[in-house]
């Protein structure tokens, strides 16, 4: 089952039936729908197959990239969904539904087909880790990046050789051939790549999200526990330094260390690319000023925010700054601190 499904789950996922019998259990609506989609996708497959040629010819033909591309990343569970979801909802913009999930091998047959008039008022602002509820709502679309990054979603390759940059270059330009106009996306993991796919995507932008240390490692934890069911294995992409560092170390200092291993990979991806083009926002700054943001992106993208739905949107309460029910949160606190994450002073959104 584990490679029947690998289209649809992170590799790191050893247990996919204990996977399933926990996502059931939360009881979390967007969590079901993942467990519907990945199903919907299984019994896809023949058509997916048989799209998959209609996608050919037109990667094959595609030019390149004729608009911009916001990639959303940043550590996992740092917002980046919620950010993700709000440019969506509010900003005129194409992305990658769930619907693409059904059809890994064909999404730009599949949503010409199924998706042409996705219905944006059902982009809800809540996930499941990562995963939304409806058909229209977004995708991180791992499948995709799968072809040119690899299968292996915990590998971080430092180069891209000519064929899957201009693999990845072709897919971009086909999909924007076929629905015009800027591209809103996420992956977390580029947070460590940006500079690989930025070389292949010169119309790549990056917004990487930073959340408060504290917070961000607590979370990590949970994810460690609920999805992985093994609080000693990382929830998400990390690289040898992190596995040197965090070996023989409780997991309550491992999700220290990975939130430190994120904070450097942060700003040595800014220090690659510049400021202008991977440009850092505070999480906490995005849930009080969130029509702040769409408004900016939408000027960087030269478009215009969507009047009817930004006049509703309202800040967001920022979990991280609670002060949290865990009892491990003052361990936490002492690991972060010790390990130089905390600042005495509340830094200023970087933009």
């Amino acid at each position: 089952m584990k490679s029947v499904a690998s289209s649809y789950l992170p590799s790191q996922y050893g247990d996919v039936l204990g996977l399933l019998a926990r996502t059931l259990r939360s009881g979390d609506p967007a969590g079901r729908s993942a467990v519907v989609h990945t199903a919907l996708g299984l019994i896809a497959q023949p058509a997916d197959l048989l799209l998959r040629r209609f996608d050919r010819r037109l990667e094959a033909r595609a030019p390149a990239p004729s608009a911009s591309i916001v990639i959303v990343c940043g550590p996992p569970r740092s917002g980046t969904t919620l950010v993700e979801q709000t440019l969506l909802r509010h900003l005129p913009v194409t992305y990658f539904s769930n619907l693409t999930n059904i059809f890994p091998r064909s999404p730009i047959s599949a949503t010409r087909l199924f998706g042409r008039k996705s219905d944006r008022s059902r982009i809800a602002t809540s996930s499941y880790y990562g995963r939304t509820r409806h058909l229209s709502g977004p995708n991180d679309a791992l499948y995709l990046w799968d072809r040119w990054l690899g299968g292996d979603r915990q590998a971080i390759p430092e180069v891209l050789d000519a064929e899957k940059q201009a693999a990845m270059a072709s897919f971009f330009g086909a999909w924007q051939s076929a629905f015009p106009g800027p591209v809103v996306t996420k992956n977390n993991r580029l947070i460590l790549l940006a500079n690989v796919v930025g070389e292949a995507l010169p119309a790549a932008r990056f917004l990487c999200l930073r959340r408060e240390p504290v917070g961000l490692a607590i979370s990590l934890l949970e994810a460690r526990k609920a999805i992985l069911n093994d609080p000693s294995k990382p929830y998400g992409a990390v690289g040898p330094e992190y596995f040197r560092d965090a070996d023989g170390c409780p997991p309550e200092l491992q999700v220290c260390l990975q939130v430190r291993y994120y904070e450097d990979a942060i700003r040595r991806q800014q220090q690659m690319l510049g400021p202008e083009r991977f440009q850092i926002v505070e999480y906490g700054w995005f849930c009080g000023h969130p029509s702040t943001l769409v408004q900016e992106i939408g000027h960087q993208l030269r478009i215009d925010p969507l009047a009817a739905t930004l006049s509703d949107l309202k800040p967001f309460r920022d979990a991280g700054a609670r002060p949290g029910r865990t009892t491990l949160r003052p361990v936490i606190e002492r690991y972060c601190r010790n390990l130089g994450l905390l600042r005495d002073e509340p830094s200023a959104p970087a933009r």
